[in-house]
């Protein structure tokens, strides 16, 4: 078989990083590790990091508990990761933070081990985007299905969907604020709960009016203020307050998060737990 030439040539000791850097990381003294793992977090929403740590772009680290001192984005320090895992959200976005690092590292290994043939030189060089693997170069003018990262949603997302990566017709990964583009706006899952929302809503609603009358009839007919009605009664007076309550939870929380309006399904309120 050919031996391989491409423009990022195996070298044993590097991993291409497309954010801002656009070019190969050493391996062995952990630079790329800490480089990707430090995207990894400036990736995470705002709204996901309550407490954001200062961090040093040029170095792709922190300052350790709003000291001087420098830290990098390492899993492994229990130490430092504590602080990391503090400044955000919850112990599931910490998890999800962790699990993104590591998800580069394995990147990293797939980009130095997978074996390609042929000259390469024109190809879209193998890469890790931040978010996703690309293990292996991509021919020009191809788009790239990626599987939608968990890392881009809030906790962990019902279905899986899918964003992709275009290699240009020179061979070049499209660029967006001088990193590597990949196009996930079709991860959103606005649609999808946008859709149910609205129809839960109106389904509760219908409820609600089917509900009102046969509680009157009941409340008001002394005939029928028995304990068999009375059984019913309440039956339904459950399913009405259900139902009001679920209305107010749509219409206040979650329908204004999916509409971006509001983050009091992420702030986790005391006033948001009654509702949910």
């Amino acid at each position: 078989s050919k031996a391989i030439t491409s423009r990022d040539e195996k070298d044993a000791g590097s991993c291409r990083l497309g954010i801002s850097i656009r070019s190969s990381l050493s391996v062995s003294d952990g630079v790329f590790a800490r480089a990707s793992c430090f995207w990894c977090y400036v990736f995470v929403a705002p709204h996901r990091k309550p407490r954001p740590l200062r961090l040093d772009y040029q170095l792709h680290g922190f300052l350790y508990e709003n000291s001087s001192r420098l830290e990098w984005f390492d899993p492994s320090n229990t130490t430092t990761w504590a602080t990391v895992a503090g400044s955000l959200l919850d112990p599931v976005e910490a998890g999800k933070l962790r699990d993104c690092c590591q998800e580069a590292n394995i990147c990293c290994e797939h980009m130095m081990e997978g074996e390609e043939v042929g000259d390469l030189s024109d190809h879209c060089p193998r890469t890790w985007d931040g978010w996703s693997c690309l293990p292996l170069s991509t021919a020009p003018g191809v788009t790239v299905p990626i599987k939608c990262p968990v890392h881009a949603y809030t906790g962990y997302p019902e279905c899986y969907l899918h964003g992709k990566k275009r290699c240009g017709s020179d061979g070049e990964w499209g660029l967006k604020d001088s990193s590597e583009h990949t196009d996930y706006s079709s991860c959103s899952m606005k649609t999808f709960h946008l859709t149910n929302y609205s129809f839960e809503l109106s389904a509760h609603a219908l409820s609600l009016l089917a509900l009102t009358p046969a509680i009157f009839v009941l409340l008001y007919y002394k005939e029928l203020r028995v304990h068999r009605f009375r059984m019913h009664l309440n039956f339904f007076i459950a399913l009405w307050l259900r139902s009001f309550f679920k209305i107010l939870e749509l219409s206040l929380i979650k329908l204004p998060e999916i509409l971006e309006e509001s983050t009091l399904l992420e702030d986790n309120g005391s006033g948001c737990r009654v509702l949910t």
